[in-house]
């Protein structure tokens, strides 16, 4: 075999064993980026739901003092001053005692939600997602302090949500992002000085089945692939040891390599 197609083999095993750790590093790296992704827009949501909570918290004082003493032009005033003091909200929403709806959103898309708000009992489901039309919203329910308890509503555009999770991302997030890469590419790195004995180990071996006894291996290593290698040198020299005497060609003692012995090692494999 000669020098080109013992490279070509080397190159191969190392390159199939990188890509193999690679693999198992980026499908790592993509399952932690996926959970953490879920993770950072529960806790926006979170945080946009607790930064909204006063609107709702206002929204049924008003609707309160709406039903103790009805007005529907205090109720729009109401409505637009709540809307102005938290413009991340969409729409809001009171259903009074006689199932009538009070009604106000900023936008068209807001308006297609009004019969799917109005149904959603808040006591039941506090936060919902509604989607209408491809235009999706979350709906944030409460009830009023007045006897009977009436349903309010506030909502705010989903798309605001995931405009500050990519914000994060591309912000804060940077960071972890540059932290995976770099363990990414740590890993390659880590995996190539691994890996490096055992494509050394395996040229020794393809030379071995070809016939070529005269290869020697220098390899300074501990471990497993150290004993290995111990194992090789060894089956190396007895075969030497038989192959010279079914030849005839001289009387060699035979080679005594014992477990703690490491046979001598020159030149190293091409």
């Amino acid at each position: 075999m000669n020098e080109k197609t013992l490279f070509r083999i080397r190159s191969r095993l190392r390159w199939q064993l990188i890509a193999a750790w690679a693999a198992i590093l980026i499908v790592v790296a993509g399952g932690i980026l996926f959970a953490l992704a879920a993770r950072v827009r529960s806790l926006l949501l979170e945080t946009e739901v607790e930064k909204l909570r006063p609107a709702v918290r206002e929204l049924t004082k008003l609707c309160s003092d709406y039903y103790m003493s009805p007005s529907e032009g205090k109720l729009k005033v109401g409505f637009a001053k709540i809307m102005k003091d938290f413009p991340d909200l969409s729409y809001l929403l009171f259903r009074d005692a006689t199932d009538g709806v009070h009604w106000h959103a900023e936008t068209e898309g807001a308006n297609r939600l009004k019969n799917h708000a109005a149904s959603i009992d808040p006591r039941v489901k506090p936060i919902v997602e509604l989607e209408v039309d491809g235009d999706a919203y979350i709906n944030i329910g409460g009830v009023t302090d007045t006897l009977p308890r009436l349903p309010v509503s506030a909502g705010f555009a989903k798309s605001l949500l995931q405009r500050k999770v990519r914000g994060f991302f591309w912000n804060k997030g940077g960071i972890a992002l540059l932290a995976v890469a770099g363990g990414i590419i740590v890993g390659v790195l880590v995996c190539v000085w691994l890996t490096r004995p055992v494509v050394r180990l395996s040229l020794v071996a393809e030379k071995m089945s070809l016939g070529d006894m005269d290869v020697r291996l220098d390899l300074k290593c501990k471990g497993e692939i150290g004993r290995v290698y111990l194992s090789l040198e060894r089956l190396r020299e007895s075969v030497l040891y038989a192959l010279r005497r079914l030849n005839g060609r001289e009387r060699v003692p035979r080679p005594q390599a014992g477990p703690g012995k490491e046979p001598t090692m020159q030149g190293s494999a091409r």
